[in-house]
């Protein structure tokens, strides 16, 4: 198996696990960059070369070269939809979904079919998955103390999330409710992992309400298991999502999830009996939810051990790993 990205941080995980690396040039969101040419004509040698069976695109600039790897080829290719898009005339024009095409769930299968006009008979419905056991890793009192004191929060309940700090997240949502539940309870502290554009707008606004010290940022980080394991109640507040990995990260550590009722997310979260569903953009009921959860723990328990009882059933990394083989050998070679 090969990975061929414009790069990141899981380059080295990849060496660990034996799998080659290859750094392509495509940094851009636009598939009609002429850069893009020099990456077919290398791929196309690359795939004859190395004697590929199948490719599997998971980003649209990737569909767009695969398109044309696949076309000078031979070799089939599948993609992957990961969520909803704003602008849908260019995939409607310019499918370039390949053979078959992966949506993460029903919701976005749906929305393939109803917006992109793409036939039900192309696509598969394969869950993203993650690894349980990563996820179940136990940390020492002392270690999950100096993880709280380091953020000078040692003394506090915690509320967290983790997300792209993008508008559609909708994370000023959640700093909007945050400030609510400051204002009334003297507990409660919040804080914010991930990093993106939106993140000036986010601080500022956390400083306008004059509650940085209880309102923690924290940028992007690839092991986020030490945060989740201190946090109290895990918090989405997404205005559109496909899926939410981070909730599905949170519920498999054992976290009360409150989050909003969109797209994908009301796949992975049933309410009231996996985790807590509110409408989006709503700072109030936000409020209302995680206030609940603080206050219940019986209710926080019985949803934070049904919803990890999900996560094993239905989100495994070994079941999206098995089915995604069998579509590749179903593409490349008719079984």
């Amino acid at each position: 198996m090969y990975v061929a990205s414009s790069g990141g941080e899981l380059k080295d995980k990849l060496r660990e696990n034996g799998i080659l690396h290859i750094d392509l040039n495509i940094d851009t969101k636009c598939e009609l960059n002429p850069k893009l040419i020099k990456v077919v004509f290398f791929l196309k040698r690359f795939v004859r070369e190395n004697d590929i069976n199948i490719i599997h695109a998971q980003t649209r600039v990737a569909q767009a070269v695969s398109f044309f790897v696949s076309k000078f080829t031979g070799i089939p290719f599948v993609s992957t939809c990961h969520g909803f898009f704003e602008s849908e005339l260019s995939k409607r024009l310019f499918g370039l979904w390949g053979k078959k095409v992966i949506a993460i769930n029903d919701a976005v299968k749906e929305y393939m079919v109803n917006t992109l006009k793409i036939k039900k008979s192309k696509i598969e419905v394969i869950s993203n998955g993650i690894d349980i056991s990563y996820f179940s890793k136990r940390f020492s009192n002392e270690e999950l103390d100096k993880v709280k004191g380091d953020l000078d929060l040692k003394n506090f309940r915690i509320v967290g999330t983790i997300s792209r700090l993008v508008s559609v997240k909708g994370v000023e949502y959640l700093i909007d409710a945050a400030n609510l539940i400051i204002k009334e309870r003297k507990d409660i502290a919040f804080i914010i992992i991930g990093s993106g554009p939106q993140k000036d707008f986010l601080v500022k606004k956390v400083r306008d309400y004059k509650i940085e010290k209880r309102v923690k940022f924290i940028d992007a980080l690839l092991d986020t298991r030490p945060y989740l394991r201190i946090m109290d109640i895990f918090a989405h507040s997404s205005i559109q999502e496909g899926f939410g990995i981070s909730i599905i990260e949170a519920m498999a550590s054992g976290k009360p999830v409150v989050a909003t009722a969109v797209g994908g997310i009301c796949v992975i979260v049933k309410n009231e009996k996996t985790g807590l569903l509110i409408p989006s953009k709503d700072a109030e009921n936000l409020k209302s939810a995680i206030i609940r959860l603080l206050d219940d723990a019986t209710l926080s328990h019985n949803l934070s051990q049904n919803a990890k009882q999900s996560v094993y059933e239905n989100f495994n990394i070994e079941d999206t790993a098995q089915k995604t083989l069998a579509l590749y050998r179903e593409v490349a070679f008719g079984k």
